[in-house]
C-alpha cells in the first residue's frame, strides 16, 4: 500500500506535466488495473488494454483539468470501470476467479517445521476459499476483492461501484456472512466426522 502522501505528491506532479511522474503512475498501476479489467472482460483482453490506454491518454490531456486525490489506485480503479462499463454497452459482472493467480496471494506466518503441513492447507483452503468467492454475487465478489485485495477504503469502494459507503458495508458483510457460514459448516462435518 502506497504512503498517501506521497501518492498526492506523485499526483500532483503528474498534473503539473511531470513526464516521470505520469511514467511512474502508468508502470506502478498497469498490471494491477489490467487484472481489474479481466474482471470484468477476460473475454476480451485486447479491449481492456484499449481502456488502460485510453485512461491514460486522456488522464495526460485533461491533467490540468483533473482535481487532487490522495490515492491514485483508488482513482485509476474507478476510471477504468467507467471505461469499461461504457465500451461494453452491459452491465459490468465482476468474476473473482483467478484474481489470486495475478499476483494477490494469502499468506499465512508460520514456524519452520510447520512449512510442508502449512503449505498443503494453505493451498487446499487457498482453493477452497477461491471456490467459495467465486459464488458470491457478482457485487460481493467485487467489493470483497477491492477491500481486501486492493486495499481500498469502503468510501473508495463506494466511489468505484458508485453505491454509498452503507452499501459496500453490506456487501462486505454478507459476502463475509457467507464465507463463514460455508467455513463453519465444513468445520462441523469435519468435527463430526472425527467424533464417529
Amino acid at each position: 500500500m502506497s504512503n498517501p502522501t506521497d501518492e498526492a505528491k506523485l499526483w500532483d506532479q503528474f498534473r503539473n506535466g511531470d513526464n516521470t511522474a505520469y511514467e511512474t503512475m502508468y508502470h506502478r498501476y498497469v498490471e494491477e488495473l489490467y487484472s481489474y479489467g479481466l474482471r470484468f472482460a477476460a473475454h476480451d483482453p485486447e479491449l481492456v488494454l484499449d481502456c488502460i490506454q485510453d485512461l491514460f491518454v486522456y488522464l495526460w490531456q485533461r491533467r490540468d483539468h483533473l482535481g487532487p486525490t490522495g490515492s491514485i489506485k483508488y482513482y485509476l480503479f474507478k476510471a477504468l470501470r467507467r471505461r469499461l462499463d461504457r465500451r461494453l454497452h452491459r452491465p459490468l459482472s465482476f468474476a473473482f476467479f483467478g484474481a489470486l493467480q495475478a499476483g494477490h496471494e494469502l499468506k499465512l506466518s508460520l514456524s519452520h517445521e510447520a512449512e510442508q503441513v502449512a503449505h498443503e492447507w494453505e493451498e487446499d483452503h487457498t482453493r477452497q476459499l477461491m471456490t467459495e468467492i467465486e459464488r458470491l454475487p457478482s457485487d460481493q465478489k467485487e467489493a470483497v476483492m477491492l477491500r481486501y485485495f486492493e486495499e481500498l477504503t469502503p468510501q473508495e469502494i463506494a466511489d468505484v461501484l458508485a453505491v454509498s459507503p452503507r452499501t459496500v458495508y453490506r456487501l462486505l458483510d454478507r459476502a463475509v456472512e457467507s464465507l463463514r457460514n460455508y467455513f463453519l459448516l465444513e468445520l462441523m462435518l469435519f468435527l463430526g466426522l472425527q467424533l464417529l
